[in-house]
C-alpha cells in the first residue's frame, strides 16, 4: 500500500470515528427520562450537557443545558450543590430545592435554546433560566460621536437596552412591550414609550406591524425597518437609526416609538420626517444662534448634495447665456480638450467619487484613510490635467460630497447619493427646466411618504407654523421654548419642559 491510499484510509477511519461519537452524543443515556431526551435530541447540538444526579431512596433527577450559553458558575452554585444536597437526604422533588424553577413549556428544545436549564425527575420537568450570552460592554457610540455631551451607546444586549433607556428616563408612564419575531432566530424586540404622550394610532400600527411579521431569521433592526415601514419603493429611510442613549431617550419623552432589537446595538425611532435628517441634541452648540447655524448650513448641504451636479450639468448644457461673460470665459477655458458633452462629464466623476466613497467605508480604518487621500488629491488632479474632467467640476463634485457628509443619518447620505443622478440627467437634457422638474420630482415624492402614518415634510406639510419655527431653525431661548414638537399628534404637546436643541 503506498502513501496515498494510507492517508486515504486514515481519513476514512478518522470520518467513521467522528461518526460514531456524533452517534453516540445522540442515544439515550441509561436511566435518562424521554421527554429529556426529546429535548436535547430536539436541539441537535453537540455543546448540550447532562447531568444525573442519584438520590439514594427515590427517583434520580436530570439537568440538561447548553454549557456555550448558561452561566456555569451559578448552575453549579444555585441548582447542582442545592439538588446533591437535597439527593443525600434522600428526597427527589427539585422543585423544594429550586425556588426559581417554574414548569417548563411545551417546546422543551427552545428552553434549552433560550438558555434555560431543564430539571426533571421523569415524570415533572421544570425549567430554569441561566442565560449569559456573550455580551459587548457597553461604550461610547462610533457613528454618532459627541464631541460634549453624553457618549454611552447601545450594546446588543436588550434588558442592557432597555436598561440604559431607563436610567435616562425615570418615568413611571414608560412602557416596554417585548416582542418575539422570526420563526428560527425569536428575535427580542422591545418597545418602548410614554403611554400618556405616544400617539395611540402609531402605537397601534407599530404592535399590528410586529405582530405580523413572518421570517425566518431577524438579523439587525433595519430589516425591521423596512419590513414595518420600507414596503414602498423608496431610497429614503422612514425609521430612524442611532445608537445613543440620549438620543432615543429624548425621541421617548418627546412622544416618539423606540425599537430596541436584540443582537443589534442600533434602535429604531419611528416616526421619522425630514427634519429629523438635520436636527441634532449636541450639546457642543452654544445657544440657539449656534443651533440656527449648523441646521441651516446642514439643510444647505443636503440640497447642494443633489442640486449642485445638476445645476452644473444644467447651465453648461443649454444656459451658458446666464452666466456673466468673465465667468463665462474662465468656464469655457478650462473644459478646453475635453472630449465629451457636459453630461457625460458629471456622470462619469459622479460614479468615481461614489466608487471611492464606498471603498473609503468599507475598508479598514487606515486603508480607508489613505484611500480617501488618495482619491480627493491624486485622482482628482490626475483627471484635470488629462483633460477628463474640467476644475470647475472638480470643485462641483467636491461640494456635493462634502454635502452627503452633513446628513446626520447615514442612510440618508445614500439618499442624497442616489437621487443626484436622475436630477443631473433630466438637467444635462433639458437644461434648467428638466433641472427643476428633477427637484419638483423629488420634493412630490418626498410629499407623499409617511413614516407610521406620519407624512415625512411634517411640519412644512401640513405645515404647523409653531413646531417650524420652534423646532426646525429657531432662535428663541432654551427657557422660553416649551413644549414637545407636534409631529405625530401627540396626547401632551404644550405642558412639557424646555426642550433641549
Amino acid at each position: 500500500m503506498d502513501q496515498a491510499q494510507l492517508t486515504e484510509v486514515r481519513r476514512a477511519c478518522d470520518r467513521a470515528q467522528a461518526f460514531i461519537a456524533q452517534l453516540e452524543n445522540r442515544l439515550p443515556e441509561s436511566g435518562e427520562p424521554a421527554a429529556l431526551y426529546l429535548a436535547r435530541t430536539g436541539l441537535g447540538s453537540d455543546d448540550i450537557e447532562t447531568v444525573r444526579i442519584a438520590v439514594p431512596s427515590g427517583r434520580p433527577v436530570w439537568m440538561a443545558f447548553v454549557r456555550t450559553i448558561v452561566d456555569r458558575a451559578r448552575v453549579y452554585d444555585e441548582m447542582l450543590r442545592p439538588l446533591q444536597e437535597l439527593a443525600r437526604q434522600g428526597v427527589s422533588d427539585p422543585a423544594a430545592a429550586l425556588p426559581r424553577a417554574e414548569p417548563a413549556g411545551s417546546q422543551p428544545a427552545q428552553e434549552l435554546a433560550e438558555g434555560r436549564v431543564l430539571i426533571t425527575d421523569g415524570q415533572k420537568m421544570w425549567a430554569v433560566d441561566m442565560a449569559n450570552f456573550p455580551e459587548r460592554p457597553v461604550g461610547e457610540a462610533t457613528t454618532e460621536q459627541a464631541i460634549i455631551g453624553p457618549k454611552q451607546g447601545f450594546t446588543e444586549d436588550l434588558e442592557g437596552n432597555i436598561g440604559a433607556i431607563r436610567s435616562r428616563l425615570r418615568d413611571p408612564s414608560l412602557h416596554i412591550e417585548i416582542f418575539s419575531v422570526g420563526r428560527r432566530s425569536h428575535t427580542q424586540i422591545a418597545l418602548a414609550y410614554l403611554a400618556d404622550v405616544v400617539n395611540p394610532d402609531v402605537l397601534s400600527l407599530t404592535r399590528q406591524g410586529l405582530a405580523g411579521i413572518e421570517a425566518d431569521f431577524v438579523r439587525t433592526s433595519l430589516e425591521i425597518a423596512q419590513t414595518l415601514y420600507g414596503r414602498s419603493l423608496t431610497t429614503i429611510p422612514l425609521a430612524e437609526q442611532t445608537e445613543r442613549v440620549d438620543r432615543a431617550a429624548s425621541a421617548i419623552a418627546n412622544g416618539r416609538l423606540c425599537l430596541v432589537v436584540s443582537g443589534t446595538p442600533f434602535v429604531l425611532l419611528v416616526p421619522m420626517t425630514l427634519a429629523d435628517t438635520f436636527m441634532d441634541t449636541d450639546t457642543a452648540l452654544p445657544g440657539p444662534v449656534a443651533v440656527s447655524f449648523v441646521r441651516g448650513l446642514r439643510m444647505l448641504g443636503e440640497v447642494l448634495a443633489i442640486a449642485a451636479p445638476g445645476l452644473y450639468a444644467a447651465v453648461l448644457t443649454s444656459d451658458t447665456q446666464l452666466l456673466p461673460i468673465p465667468l463665462a470665459l474662465a468656464v469655457s477655458a478650462s473644459r478646453s480638450g475635453i472630449p465629451y458633452p457636459v453630461l457625460t462629464e458629471t456622470l462619469i466623476m459622479l460614479v468615481v467619487v461614489d466608487v471611492f466613497s464606498e471603498a473609503t467605508a468599507q475598508a479598514p480604518g487606515g486603508i480607508g484613510n489613505a484611500l480617501s487621500i488618495v482619491g480627493t488629491l491624486i485622482i482628482g488632479q490626475m483627471a484635470v490635467q488629462a483633460h477628463l474632467a474640467s476644475s470647475l467640476m472638480m470643485i462641483v463634485v467636491a461640494v456635493s460630497a462634502l454635502g452627503q457628509f452633513l446628513a446626520l443619518k447615514y442612510s440618508f447620505s445614500y439618499t442624497l447619493r442616489i437621487w443626484k443622478y436622475p436630477v443631473a440627467i433630466l438637467a444635462g437634457v433639458g437644461g434648467l427646466f428638466g433641472w427643476m422638474a428633477g427637484m419638483l420630482l423629488l420634493v412630490g415624492h418626498v410629499a407623499l411618504l409617511k413614516s407610521a402614518g406620519v407624512p415625512y415634510l411634517t411640519p412644512l406639510g401640513p405645515y404647523r407654523p409653531r413646531t417650524a419655527l420652534r423646532y426646525t431653525a429657531t432662535l428663541i431661548p432654551a427657557p422660553f421654548r416649551r413644549g414637545r414638537p407636534n409631529v405625530a399628534n401627540q396626547q401632551q404637546v404644550d405642558d412639557a419642559g424646555p426642550v433641549p436643541s
